[in-house]
């Protein structure tokens, strides 16, 4: 129509498929002038997302678990040694 506009931005989420973001506008020209409307949305807080752990968070775990074992091998070994050795 030629006295009619209108404008659509949707924001989606690409692996859930979950709408984050909507907005429209419209203008109507009337014989009194432009009648504008407009809408929008987004979402602020969702618990769809599950955290991801950061790097840091999963480097130490696995840096302890390695001192945990290694620590563990060292007492065995010297364990070991204590059994073998007469004194």
């Amino acid at each position: 129509m030629p006295d009619y506009n209108s404008s659509l931005t949707y924001v989606y989420d690409k692996i859930s498929g979950m709408l984050l973001e909507s907005s429209s506008q419209t203008t109507v020209q009337e014989e009194s002038g432009p009648v504008i409307s407009e809408y929008s949305y987004i979402i602020t807080q969702t618990n769809i997302f599950a955290p991801t752990p950061s790097i840091p968070e999963t480097s130490f775990i696995v840096a302890a678990i390695i001192a945990m074992a290694v620590a563990l091998s060292a007492v065995l070994l010297i364990l070991r040694k204590k059994s073998h050795c007469p004194l």
